[in-house]
Protein backbone atom coordinates (compact mmCIF):
# COMPACT_ATOMS: atom_id res chain seq x y z
CA UNK A 1 0.00 0.00 0.00
CA UNK A 2 1.38 3.39 -1.01
CA UNK A 3 0.69 6.50 1.10
CA UNK A 4 1.29 10.20 0.63
CA UNK A 5 3.28 11.78 3.46
CA UNK A 6 2.75 15.53 3.80
CA UNK A 7 4.90 17.97 5.76
CA UNK A 8 3.42 21.44 6.15
CA UNK A 9 4.79 24.66 7.57
CA UNK A 10 2.84 27.64 8.92
CA UNK A 11 3.21 30.98 7.19
CA UNK A 12 2.28 34.33 8.79
CA UNK A 13 2.44 36.57 5.74
CA UNK A 14 0.14 34.97 3.19
CA UNK A 15 1.02 37.40 0.42
CA UNK A 16 4.74 38.05 0.42
CA UNK A 17 5.85 34.59 1.63
CA UNK A 18 5.25 31.48 -0.41
CA UNK A 19 2.60 29.05 0.67
CA UNK A 20 3.89 25.77 -0.65
CA UNK A 21 4.90 22.83 1.46
CA UNK A 22 7.34 20.00 1.01
CA UNK A 23 5.64 16.76 0.13
CA UNK A 24 7.04 13.28 -0.37
CA UNK A 25 7.47 11.77 -3.82
CA UNK A 26 4.39 10.48 -5.61
CA UNK A 27 5.67 7.28 -7.19
CA UNK A 28 2.68 5.11 -7.98
CA UNK A 29 2.66 1.33 -7.89
CA UNK A 30 -0.21 -0.90 -8.91
CA UNK A 31 -1.63 -0.79 -5.38
CA UNK A 32 -3.95 1.48 -3.44
CA UNK A 33 -2.81 5.11 -3.15
CA UNK A 34 -4.36 6.82 -0.12
CA UNK A 35 -5.03 10.49 -0.83
CA UNK A 36 -7.76 13.11 -0.93
CA UNK A 37 -10.21 12.37 -3.72
CA UNK A 38 -12.87 14.38 -5.47
CA UNK A 39 -13.14 18.09 -6.14
CA UNK A 40 -14.75 18.59 -2.75
CA UNK A 41 -12.84 15.78 -1.09
CA UNK A 42 -15.95 13.65 -1.48
CA UNK A 43 -15.09 9.99 -2.05
CA UNK A 44 -18.37 9.56 -3.89
CA UNK A 45 -17.44 12.04 -6.62
CA UNK A 46 -16.40 10.85 -10.06
CA UNK A 47 -18.16 8.70 -12.60
CA UNK A 48 -18.08 5.68 -10.29
CA UNK A 49 -16.82 2.21 -11.16
CA UNK A 50 -16.22 1.50 -14.80
CA UNK A 51 -17.92 -1.90 -15.29
CA UNK A 52 -16.27 -2.55 -18.63
CA UNK A 53 -12.59 -1.60 -18.83
CA UNK A 54 -11.81 0.49 -21.90
CA UNK A 55 -9.99 -1.68 -24.47
CA UNK A 56 -7.28 0.98 -24.75
CA UNK A 57 -6.38 0.63 -21.05
CA UNK A 58 -3.52 -1.73 -20.28
CA UNK A 59 -2.42 -3.09 -16.91
CA UNK A 60 -1.46 -0.36 -14.39
CA UNK A 61 2.16 0.72 -14.59
CA UNK A 62 4.43 2.86 -12.45
CA UNK A 63 4.33 6.52 -13.42
CA UNK A 64 6.09 9.54 -11.93
CA UNK A 65 3.79 12.40 -11.05
CA UNK A 66 4.65 15.31 -8.74
CA UNK A 67 1.81 17.80 -8.19
CA UNK A 68 1.25 18.22 -4.44
CA UNK A 69 -2.40 19.17 -4.73
CA UNK A 70 -3.21 18.80 -1.02
CA UNK A 71 -0.85 21.65 -0.16
CA UNK A 72 -1.83 24.02 -2.98
CA UNK A 73 -3.32 27.24 -1.57
CA UNK A 74 -5.59 28.08 -4.47
CA UNK A 75 -7.06 31.17 -2.79
CA UNK A 76 -3.79 33.11 -3.06
CA UNK A 77 -3.25 33.08 -6.81
CA UNK A 78 -4.28 36.20 -8.74
CA UNK A 79 -7.28 35.02 -10.70
CA UNK A 80 -7.76 35.75 -14.36
CA UNK A 81 -10.17 38.60 -14.97
CA UNK A 82 -13.35 37.34 -16.58
CA UNK A 83 -14.05 39.27 -19.78
CA UNK A 84 -17.54 38.16 -20.69
CA UNK A 85 -19.12 41.24 -22.19
CA UNK A 86 -16.66 42.46 -24.83
CA UNK A 87 -14.95 41.06 -27.90
CA UNK A 88 -12.36 39.40 -25.62
CA UNK A 89 -15.08 37.38 -23.92
CA UNK A 90 -16.94 34.21 -24.81
CA UNK A 91 -19.68 35.72 -26.96
CA UNK A 92 -18.08 34.83 -30.31
CA UNK A 93 -18.65 31.67 -32.30
CA UNK A 94 -15.89 29.13 -31.66
CA UNK A 95 -14.42 26.71 -34.20
CA UNK A 96 -15.47 23.10 -33.67
CA UNK A 97 -11.85 22.06 -33.08
CA UNK A 98 -8.50 23.59 -32.08
CA UNK A 99 -5.10 21.90 -31.83
CA UNK A 100 -2.16 23.93 -30.45
CA UNK A 101 0.32 21.06 -30.32
CA UNK A 102 2.07 22.33 -33.48
CA UNK A 103 3.50 25.09 -31.26
CA UNK A 104 4.65 22.66 -28.57
CA UNK A 105 8.00 20.82 -28.56
CA UNK A 106 7.97 17.04 -29.09
CA UNK A 107 6.48 15.21 -26.10
CA UNK A 108 9.10 14.88 -23.35
CA UNK A 109 9.59 12.38 -20.56
CA UNK A 110 10.01 13.35 -16.91
CA UNK A 111 11.33 9.89 -16.14
CA UNK A 112 11.29 8.66 -12.55
CA UNK A 113 11.20 12.15 -11.01
CA UNK A 114 8.20 13.91 -9.47
CA UNK A 115 8.79 17.00 -11.61
CA UNK A 116 5.55 17.15 -13.58
CA UNK A 117 4.83 20.78 -12.59
CA UNK A 118 8.22 21.89 -13.92
CA UNK A 119 7.54 19.99 -17.14
CA UNK A 120 4.08 21.48 -17.58
CA UNK A 121 5.15 25.04 -16.75
CA UNK A 122 8.62 25.14 -18.37
CA UNK A 123 8.85 22.59 -21.17
CA UNK A 124 5.19 22.86 -22.11
CA UNK A 125 3.78 26.33 -21.40
CA UNK A 126 6.96 28.44 -21.55
CA UNK A 127 8.16 26.79 -24.76
CA UNK A 128 4.73 27.33 -26.29
CA UNK A 129 4.71 31.04 -25.41
CA UNK A 130 7.91 31.60 -27.40
CA UNK A 131 6.71 29.43 -30.26
CA UNK A 132 3.48 31.42 -30.53
CA UNK A 133 5.22 34.80 -30.14
CA UNK A 134 8.00 34.15 -32.65
CA UNK A 135 6.26 31.70 -35.03
CA UNK A 136 8.79 28.95 -34.40
CA UNK A 137 8.84 26.02 -36.82
CA UNK A 138 8.57 22.32 -35.97
CA UNK A 139 12.28 21.99 -36.73
CA UNK A 140 13.12 24.75 -34.27
CA UNK A 141 10.83 23.30 -31.59
CA UNK A 142 12.67 19.98 -31.88
CA UNK A 143 15.91 21.80 -31.00
CA UNK A 144 16.74 22.01 -27.25
CA UNK A 145 17.85 25.60 -27.86
CA UNK A 146 14.13 26.49 -28.25
CA UNK A 147 12.86 24.27 -25.44
CA UNK A 148 12.73 25.50 -21.85
CA UNK A 149 14.42 23.42 -19.18
CA UNK A 150 12.41 21.71 -16.41
CA UNK A 151 15.74 20.95 -14.74
CA UNK A 152 16.64 24.64 -14.42
CA UNK A 153 13.13 25.47 -13.22
CA UNK A 154 13.15 22.70 -10.64
CA UNK A 155 16.52 23.69 -9.19
CA UNK A 156 15.65 27.41 -9.14
CA UNK A 157 12.32 26.93 -7.33
CA UNK A 158 12.36 27.97 -3.68
CA UNK A 159 10.11 25.20 -2.35
CA UNK A 160 9.81 21.64 -3.59
CA UNK A 161 9.86 18.08 -2.37
CA UNK A 162 13.15 16.46 -1.37
CA UNK A 163 14.61 14.01 -3.90
CA UNK A 164 12.43 15.46 -6.67
CA UNK A 165 9.35 14.54 -4.67
CA UNK A 166 6.81 16.93 -6.15
CA UNK A 167 5.94 20.60 -5.94
CA UNK A 168 3.15 23.14 -6.25
CA UNK A 169 2.54 25.54 -9.13
CA UNK A 170 3.30 28.77 -7.27
CA UNK A 171 7.09 28.42 -6.75
CA UNK A 172 7.48 27.33 -10.37
CA UNK A 173 5.50 30.21 -11.85
CA UNK A 174 7.21 32.68 -9.53
CA UNK A 175 10.57 31.65 -10.99
CA UNK A 176 9.28 32.40 -14.49
CA UNK A 177 8.07 35.86 -13.41
CA UNK A 178 10.99 36.95 -11.22
CA UNK A 179 14.07 35.07 -12.44
CA UNK A 180 13.20 33.49 -15.78
CA UNK A 181 14.48 30.11 -16.97
CA UNK A 182 17.05 28.94 -19.45
CA UNK A 183 16.77 26.44 -22.28
CA UNK A 184 17.13 22.69 -22.28
CA UNK A 185 20.29 23.09 -24.37
CA UNK A 186 21.95 25.00 -21.52
CA UNK A 187 20.41 22.95 -18.70
CA UNK A 188 19.84 19.32 -19.80
CA UNK A 189 17.43 17.13 -17.86
CA UNK A 190 19.77 14.14 -17.69
CA UNK A 191 21.24 13.21 -14.28
CA UNK A 192 18.95 15.68 -12.53
CA UNK A 193 20.39 17.03 -9.29
CA UNK A 194 17.20 17.19 -7.22
CA UNK A 195 18.64 19.20 -4.35
CA UNK A 196 21.14 21.24 -6.32
CA UNK A 197 21.19 24.87 -7.39
CA UNK A 198 21.24 26.09 -10.99
CA UNK A 199 24.56 27.10 -12.50
CA UNK A 200 25.31 30.81 -12.64
CA UNK A 201 25.43 30.73 -16.43
CA UNK A 202 21.88 29.37 -16.44
CA UNK A 203 20.69 32.15 -14.15
CA UNK A 204 22.37 34.80 -16.29
CA UNK A 205 20.68 33.50 -19.42
CA UNK A 206 17.34 33.13 -17.64
CA UNK A 207 17.21 36.85 -16.80
CA UNK A 208 16.20 37.67 -20.38
CA UNK A 209 13.57 34.89 -20.52
CA UNK A 210 10.94 35.95 -17.97
CA UNK A 211 7.19 36.04 -18.41
CA UNK A 212 5.00 39.04 -17.64
CA UNK A 213 2.55 37.27 -15.33
CA UNK A 214 0.44 34.20 -14.71
CA UNK A 215 -3.22 33.96 -13.73
CA UNK A 216 -5.32 31.18 -12.26
CA UNK A 217 -8.59 30.55 -14.06
CA UNK A 218 -11.30 30.98 -11.41
CA UNK A 219 -13.19 27.83 -10.48
CA UNK A 220 -16.43 29.35 -11.74
CA UNK A 221 -14.75 29.83 -15.13
CA UNK A 222 -13.60 26.22 -15.42
CA UNK A 223 -16.31 25.49 -17.95
CA UNK A 224 -16.17 23.79 -21.32
CA UNK A 225 -17.05 27.02 -23.12
CA UNK A 226 -14.48 29.16 -21.33
CA UNK A 227 -11.63 26.66 -21.74
CA UNK A 228 -12.47 26.30 -25.43
CA UNK A 229 -12.44 30.12 -25.74
CA UNK A 230 -8.93 30.31 -24.28
CA UNK A 231 -7.69 27.63 -26.65
CA UNK A 232 -9.40 29.23 -29.65
CA UNK A 233 -7.59 32.48 -28.77
CA UNK A 234 -4.28 30.62 -28.81
CA UNK A 235 -3.82 30.40 -25.04
CA UNK A 236 -2.20 27.21 -23.81
CA UNK A 237 -3.29 26.08 -20.32
CA UNK A 238 -1.16 24.45 -17.62
CA UNK A 239 -3.37 22.54 -15.21
CA UNK A 240 -3.49 20.05 -12.34
CA UNK A 241 -5.59 16.91 -12.65
CA UNK A 242 -6.64 13.87 -10.67
CA UNK A 243 -5.59 10.64 -12.32
CA UNK A 244 -6.71 7.02 -11.99
CA UNK A 245 -5.65 3.70 -13.45
CA UNK A 246 -7.35 4.30 -16.79
CA UNK A 247 -5.27 7.40 -17.46
CA UNK A 248 -2.08 5.77 -16.14
CA UNK A 249 -2.19 2.92 -18.60
CA UNK A 250 -3.86 4.63 -21.55
CA UNK A 251 -2.91 3.83 -25.14
CA UNK A 252 -4.58 4.68 -28.42
CA UNK A 253 -6.72 7.50 -29.77
CA UNK A 254 -9.93 6.86 -27.82
CA UNK A 255 -11.59 9.26 -25.40
CA UNK A 256 -11.13 8.93 -21.63
CA UNK A 257 -14.59 9.38 -20.09
CA UNK A 258 -14.41 7.60 -16.73
CA UNK A 259 -11.93 6.57 -14.06
CA UNK A 260 -11.30 3.97 -11.39
CA UNK A 261 -11.33 6.43 -8.47
CA UNK A 262 -13.87 4.44 -6.45
CA UNK A 263 -12.97 0.90 -7.39
CA UNK A 264 -11.26 -1.17 -4.69
CA UNK A 265 -7.49 -1.63 -4.91
CA UNK A 266 -7.16 1.07 -7.56
CA UNK A 267 -4.84 4.06 -7.43
CA UNK A 268 -5.30 7.78 -7.89
CA UNK A 269 -3.07 10.78 -7.48
CA UNK A 270 -2.41 14.28 -8.85
CA UNK A 271 -0.46 15.37 -11.89
CA UNK A 272 0.37 18.57 -13.81
CA UNK A 273 -0.11 18.55 -17.59
CA UNK A 274 -1.01 20.79 -20.56
CA UNK A 275 -4.40 21.48 -22.15
CA UNK A 276 -3.60 21.92 -25.84
CA UNK A 277 -6.82 21.63 -27.83
CA UNK A 278 -10.37 20.40 -28.21
CA UNK A 279 -12.67 18.71 -30.71
CA UNK A 280 -16.47 18.85 -30.53
CA UNK A 281 -16.77 15.67 -32.64
CA UNK A 282 -14.67 13.41 -30.39
CA UNK A 283 -16.56 10.87 -28.31
CA UNK A 284 -20.09 11.29 -27.01
CA UNK A 285 -19.75 14.88 -25.79
CA UNK A 286 -16.64 16.26 -27.46
CA UNK A 287 -13.20 16.09 -25.86
CA UNK A 288 -10.17 18.10 -24.75
CA UNK A 289 -6.68 17.29 -26.01
CA UNK A 290 -4.15 16.80 -23.18
CA UNK A 291 -0.36 16.84 -23.68
CA UNK A 292 1.59 14.79 -21.12
CA UNK A 293 5.22 14.35 -20.01
CA UNK A 294 5.53 10.57 -20.01
CA UNK A 295 7.11 10.12 -23.45
CA UNK A 296 5.64 8.89 -26.74
CA UNK A 297 5.00 5.32 -25.58
CA UNK A 298 2.12 6.44 -23.33
CA UNK A 299 -1.31 7.37 -24.64
CA UNK A 300 -1.55 8.40 -28.27
CA UNK A 301 2.04 9.48 -28.94
CA UNK A 302 2.16 11.16 -25.53
CA UNK A 303 -1.30 12.76 -25.73
CA UNK A 304 -4.86 11.81 -24.71
CA UNK A 305 -8.41 12.93 -25.44
CA UNK A 306 -10.55 13.54 -22.33
CA UNK A 307 -14.36 13.81 -22.49
CA UNK A 308 -15.68 17.36 -21.89
CA UNK A 309 -18.10 16.37 -19.12
CA UNK A 310 -15.64 14.13 -17.31
CA UNK A 311 -12.87 16.72 -17.64
CA UNK A 312 -14.90 19.48 -15.94
CA UNK A 313 -16.67 17.41 -13.31
CA UNK A 314 -13.88 15.08 -12.18
CA UNK A 315 -10.54 15.61 -13.89
CA UNK A 316 -9.35 19.25 -13.68
CA UNK A 317 -8.70 20.91 -10.30
CA UNK A 318 -6.68 24.04 -11.07
CA UNK A 319 -5.66 25.76 -14.32
CA UNK A 320 -3.39 28.64 -15.35
CA UNK A 321 -2.71 30.93 -18.28
CA UNK A 322 0.41 33.08 -18.67
CA UNK A 323 1.59 36.10 -20.65
CA UNK A 324 5.00 36.09 -22.31
CA UNK A 325 5.54 39.79 -23.00
CA UNK A 326 8.19 41.08 -20.56
CA UNK A 327 7.92 44.71 -21.67
CA UNK A 328 6.69 46.26 -18.44
CA UNK A 329 8.36 48.87 -16.25
CA UNK A 330 7.51 48.13 -12.59
CA UNK A 331 9.22 51.37 -11.51
CA UNK A 332 6.87 53.63 -13.46
CA UNK A 333 5.69 56.06 -10.77
CA UNK A 334 4.01 58.60 -13.05
CA UNK A 335 6.63 61.28 -12.43
CA UNK A 336 5.71 64.71 -13.81
CA UNK A 337 8.27 67.03 -15.39
CA UNK A 338 6.65 70.46 -15.95
CA UNK A 339 9.58 71.43 -18.17
CA UNK A 340 9.10 68.49 -20.49
CA UNK A 341 5.40 68.24 -21.38
CA UNK A 342 4.00 65.57 -23.66
CA UNK A 343 2.77 66.66 -27.06
CA UNK A 344 -1.05 66.83 -27.16
CA UNK A 345 -3.36 66.12 -24.21
CA UNK A 346 -2.16 63.86 -21.42
CA UNK A 347 -3.77 63.12 -18.04
CA UNK A 348 -1.34 61.70 -15.46
CA UNK A 349 -2.55 60.38 -12.10
CA UNK A 350 -0.12 61.20 -9.28
CA UNK A 351 0.00 62.07 -5.59
CA UNK A 352 -2.54 60.02 -3.64
CA UNK A 353 -3.19 58.79 -0.14
CA UNK A 354 -6.19 57.57 1.80
CA UNK A 355 -7.14 58.67 5.32
CA UNK A 356 -9.47 57.01 7.83
CA UNK A 357 -11.68 58.86 10.29
CA UNK A 358 -15.15 60.32 10.89
CA UNK A 359 -16.05 62.75 8.11
CA UNK A 360 -19.72 63.26 8.80
CA UNK A 361 -22.79 61.26 7.82
CA UNK A 362 -21.66 57.69 7.16
CA UNK A 363 -18.37 58.63 5.53
CA UNK A 364 -15.47 56.82 7.15
CA UNK A 365 -12.63 57.62 4.76
CA UNK A 366 -11.19 60.48 2.74
CA UNK A 367 -9.10 60.10 -0.43
CA UNK A 368 -6.53 62.74 -1.45
CA UNK A 369 -5.27 62.67 -5.03
CA UNK A 370 -4.40 64.80 -8.01
CA UNK A 371 -4.47 64.53 -11.78
CA UNK A 372 -2.03 66.54 -13.90
CA UNK A 373 -2.40 67.72 -17.48
CA UNK A 374 1.15 66.98 -18.56
CA UNK A 375 0.39 67.67 -22.21
CA UNK A 376 0.86 70.73 -24.37
CA UNK A 377 -2.88 71.10 -25.04
CA UNK A 378 -5.58 72.18 -22.54
CA UNK A 379 -8.24 69.58 -21.73
CA UNK A 380 -11.76 70.87 -22.23
CA UNK A 381 -14.80 69.76 -20.25
CA UNK A 382 -16.38 69.11 -23.65
CA UNK A 383 -14.28 65.92 -23.72
CA UNK A 384 -16.68 64.48 -21.10
CA UNK A 385 -14.22 62.22 -19.32
CA UNK A 386 -14.21 60.59 -15.88
CA UNK A 387 -11.96 60.18 -12.86
CA UNK A 388 -12.74 57.13 -10.75
CA UNK A 389 -11.47 55.93 -7.38
CA UNK A 390 -11.99 52.20 -6.81
CA UNK A 391 -10.76 49.13 -4.96
CA UNK A 392 -10.16 45.59 -6.18
CA UNK A 393 -9.16 42.30 -4.60
CA UNK A 394 -5.45 41.58 -5.08
CA UNK A 395 -6.19 37.93 -5.84
CA UNK A 396 -9.43 38.33 -7.76
CA UNK A 397 -9.97 41.63 -9.56
CA UNK A 398 -13.50 40.52 -10.40
CA UNK A 399 -14.18 41.53 -6.78
CA UNK A 400 -14.13 45.32 -7.15
CA UNK A 401 -16.09 48.40 -6.12
CA UNK A 402 -16.39 52.09 -7.01
CA UNK A 403 -15.69 54.51 -4.16
CA UNK A 404 -16.16 57.89 -5.82
CA UNK A 405 -16.51 59.35 -9.28
CA UNK A 406 -15.89 62.73 -10.96
CA UNK A 407 -17.49 63.40 -14.32
CA UNK A 408 -15.92 66.37 -16.14
CA UNK A 409 -18.51 67.60 -18.63
CA UNK A 410 -19.92 70.65 -20.38
CA UNK A 411 -23.49 69.44 -19.68
CA UNK A 412 -23.70 71.42 -16.43
CA UNK A 413 -23.24 75.14 -15.72
CA UNK A 414 -19.87 76.48 -16.82
CA UNK A 415 -17.40 76.68 -13.93
CA UNK A 416 -19.62 74.71 -11.55
CA UNK A 417 -19.01 71.70 -9.30
CA UNK A 418 -22.26 69.80 -8.85
CA UNK A 419 -23.22 66.90 -6.61
CA UNK A 420 -25.30 64.56 -8.72
CA UNK A 421 -28.18 64.58 -6.26
CA UNK A 422 -28.43 68.37 -6.51
CA UNK A 423 -28.50 68.59 -10.31
CA UNK A 424 -32.00 67.29 -10.89
CA UNK A 425 -31.13 65.88 -14.33
CA UNK A 426 -29.92 62.51 -15.53
CA UNK A 427 -26.38 62.63 -16.89
CA UNK A 428 -25.61 60.32 -19.82
CA UNK A 429 -23.29 58.17 -17.72
CA UNK A 430 -25.85 57.85 -14.95
CA UNK A 431 -23.10 58.07 -12.34
CA UNK A 432 -23.23 59.89 -9.05
CA UNK A 433 -20.40 61.70 -7.34
CA UNK A 434 -19.67 65.12 -8.84
CA UNK A 435 -20.19 66.63 -12.27
CA UNK A 436 -17.65 69.39 -12.96
CA UNK A 437 -17.56 71.88 -15.83
CA UNK A 438 -14.00 73.17 -15.71
CA UNK A 439 -11.12 72.95 -18.19
CA UNK A 440 -7.62 71.76 -17.23
CA UNK A 441 -4.99 74.14 -18.70
CA UNK A 442 -1.70 72.69 -19.91
CA UNK A 443 0.79 72.13 -17.10
CA UNK A 444 -1.94 72.41 -14.42
CA UNK A 445 -3.46 69.91 -12.00
CA UNK A 446 -7.17 69.45 -11.33
CA UNK A 447 -6.99 70.70 -7.71
CA UNK A 448 -5.76 74.07 -8.98
CA UNK A 449 -8.18 74.09 -11.91
CA UNK A 450 -11.16 73.31 -9.68
CA UNK A 451 -10.37 75.45 -6.62
CA UNK A 452 -7.60 77.92 -7.51
CA UNK A 453 -3.81 77.98 -7.38
CA UNK A 454 -1.27 76.34 -5.08
CA UNK A 455 -3.27 73.29 -4.06
CA UNK A 456 -1.49 69.95 -3.85
CA UNK A 457 -4.48 67.61 -3.50
CA UNK A 458 -8.13 67.25 -4.31
CA UNK A 459 -10.02 65.39 -1.56
CA UNK A 460 -13.39 63.65 -1.43
CA UNK A 461 -15.11 61.88 1.47
CA UNK A 462 -16.39 58.39 0.83
CA UNK A 463 -17.76 55.30 2.53
CA UNK A 464 -15.77 52.05 2.48
CA UNK A 465 -18.18 49.20 3.05
CA UNK A 466 -17.14 46.32 5.38
CA UNK A 467 -15.02 44.37 2.91
CA UNK A 468 -12.48 41.80 4.14
CA UNK A 469 -9.42 40.61 2.24
CA UNK A 470 -6.31 41.89 0.48
CA UNK A 471 -7.10 44.95 -1.62
CA UNK A 472 -5.50 47.57 -3.81
CA UNK A 473 -6.96 51.06 -4.22
CA UNK A 474 -6.48 52.98 -7.45
CA UNK A 475 -7.17 56.44 -8.88
CA UNK A 476 -7.99 56.20 -12.60
CA UNK A 477 -7.99 59.15 -14.99
CA UNK A 478 -10.19 58.70 -18.08
CA UNK A 479 -10.84 54.96 -17.51
CA UNK A 480 -13.31 54.84 -20.42
CA UNK A 481 -10.91 56.36 -22.98
CA UNK A 482 -13.13 59.34 -23.76
CA UNK A 483 -10.10 61.59 -24.26
CA UNK A 484 -7.48 60.97 -26.99
CA UNK A 485 -4.12 61.03 -25.17
CA UNK A 486 -0.50 60.86 -26.20
CA UNK A 487 0.29 58.57 -23.26
CA UNK A 488 -2.29 56.37 -21.54
CA UNK A 489 0.27 54.44 -19.48
CA UNK A 490 0.26 57.05 -16.70
CA UNK A 491 -3.50 57.28 -16.13
CA UNK A 492 -3.55 55.18 -12.97
CA UNK A 493 -2.11 55.60 -9.50
CA UNK A 494 -2.16 52.62 -7.16
CA UNK A 495 -2.35 52.94 -3.40
CA UNK A 496 -0.38 50.14 -1.79
CA UNK A 497 2.61 49.71 0.46
CA UNK A 498 6.08 50.70 -0.84
CA UNK A 499 6.81 47.12 -1.91
CA UNK A 500 3.67 47.09 -4.02
CA UNK A 501 1.81 44.66 -1.78
CA UNK A 502 -1.90 45.16 -1.04
CA UNK A 503 -3.46 46.13 2.27
CA UNK A 504 -5.33 43.66 4.42
CA UNK A 505 -8.75 45.15 5.07
CA UNK A 506 -10.91 43.61 7.78
CA UNK A 507 -14.55 44.63 7.95
CA UNK A 508 -13.71 47.84 6.10
CA UNK A 509 -10.70 48.80 8.27
CA UNK A 510 -7.03 48.56 7.15
CA UNK A 511 -5.29 46.39 9.72
CA UNK A 512 -2.31 47.19 11.89
CA UNK A 513 0.93 46.06 10.27
CA UNK A 514 -0.18 46.93 6.75
CA UNK A 515 0.95 50.54 6.99
CA UNK A 516 3.71 52.00 4.85
CA UNK A 517 5.73 55.17 5.06
CA UNK A 518 6.16 57.69 2.28
CA UNK A 519 8.87 57.23 -0.28
CA UNK A 520 10.18 60.76 -1.04
CA UNK A 521 11.85 61.29 -4.36
CA UNK A 522 10.52 58.22 -6.21
CA UNK A 523 7.49 59.93 -7.72
CA UNK A 524 5.01 58.81 -5.07
CA UNK A 525 4.37 60.13 -1.59
CA UNK A 526 1.79 60.06 1.17
CA UNK A 527 1.52 60.32 4.90
CA UNK A 528 0.78 57.94 7.75
CA UNK A 529 -0.93 59.20 10.88
CA UNK A 530 -2.27 55.92 12.30
CA UNK A 531 -3.20 52.38 11.35
CA UNK A 532 -6.31 53.65 9.58
CA UNK A 533 -4.25 55.31 6.85
CA UNK A 534 -3.27 53.89 3.49
CA UNK A 535 -0.12 55.19 1.82
CA UNK A 536 0.58 55.28 -1.92
CA UNK A 537 2.81 53.22 -4.15
CA UNK A 538 2.58 51.40 -7.46
CA UNK A 539 1.05 47.91 -7.41
CA UNK A 540 3.59 46.57 -9.87
CA UNK A 541 7.09 46.49 -8.35
CA UNK A 542 10.24 44.39 -8.73
CA UNK A 543 9.20 42.53 -5.57
CA UNK A 544 5.67 41.97 -6.77
CA UNK A 545 5.85 41.50 -10.52
CA UNK A 546 2.80 39.25 -10.72
CA UNK A 547 0.33 41.88 -9.49
CA UNK A 548 -2.49 42.91 -11.81
CA UNK A 549 -1.09 45.39 -14.32
CA UNK A 550 -2.64 48.80 -15.10
CA UNK A 551 -3.65 47.44 -18.50
CA UNK A 552 -5.59 44.59 -16.88
CA UNK A 553 -7.47 46.90 -14.49
CA UNK A 554 -8.25 49.33 -17.34
CA UNK A 555 -9.60 46.44 -19.41
CA UNK A 556 -11.69 45.28 -16.44
CA UNK A 557 -13.34 48.71 -16.06
CA UNK A 558 -14.04 49.08 -19.78
CA UNK A 559 -15.49 45.58 -19.93
CA UNK A 560 -17.75 46.14 -16.93
CA UNK A 561 -18.91 49.46 -18.39
CA UNK A 562 -19.86 47.73 -21.65
CA UNK A 563 -21.80 45.09 -19.73
CA UNK A 564 -23.70 47.56 -17.54
CA UNK A 565 -22.17 46.00 -14.42
CA UNK A 566 -20.15 49.13 -13.64
CA UNK A 567 -23.23 51.36 -13.67
CA UNK A 568 -24.98 48.85 -11.41
CA UNK A 569 -22.07 48.92 -8.94
CA UNK A 570 -22.04 52.71 -8.91
CA UNK A 571 -25.81 52.80 -8.43
CA UNK A 572 -25.41 50.51 -5.42
CA UNK A 573 -22.72 52.84 -4.07
CA UNK A 574 -24.87 55.94 -4.60
CA UNK A 575 -28.10 54.62 -3.15
CA UNK A 576 -29.22 56.92 -0.33
CA UNK A 577 -25.74 58.41 0.01
CA UNK A 578 -25.64 61.95 1.42
CA UNK A 579 -23.60 64.67 -0.26
CA UNK A 580 -19.89 64.05 0.30
CA UNK A 581 -17.49 66.90 0.90
CA UNK A 582 -15.14 67.80 -1.94
CA UNK A 583 -12.29 70.29 -1.65
CA UNK A 584 -8.60 70.99 -2.09
CA UNK A 585 -5.60 71.52 0.16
Amino acid sequence: MTTVNCISENRDDVYSVRFNRIVGALMLAGALLIASCGKDDDPASGDGPDPEPDPTVEEPVNRALGWNKSDEDMSKYPKEISFKFTSSGSGTTLPYSVDLTAKLPPVGDQGAYGTCVAWSVAYGMRSYLDAASFSLTAQQLADPAYQYSPADLWMAASEKGADCGGSNFEPMFDVLVNRGITTLKNAPYSNLNCGGSPQQTWTTDAASRKILNYRMIAEADLTVENLKTHLAQGQIISFGARLGDNFMAWTGSGVLSSETYNQPNMQHAYHAIILAGYDDTKGANGAFLVYNSWGNSWGNQGKIWVDYKFFIENFVFIAFVATADPNVNPNDNNEIDPNNLTSGADLAAYHAYDLGGNFGYSYNRQVYFNIYNSGTQPISSASRYSIVYMYYNAFDANDYGILTHLYITDEVTRGSINFFGDIGIQLPEGYAGYAVNKDIPTGTNIANAFFGNNYEYLYINYYLKPITGYYYFVVMADPFNALPEANEQNNMFFIADPNGYPYYIYNGVPQSGTRASAQPGNGTFGRIDNSQNIAPAHSLTPKNRNAYSPAEISALIRDRKASGDLEKRIAEFDKNQPKPEIGAK
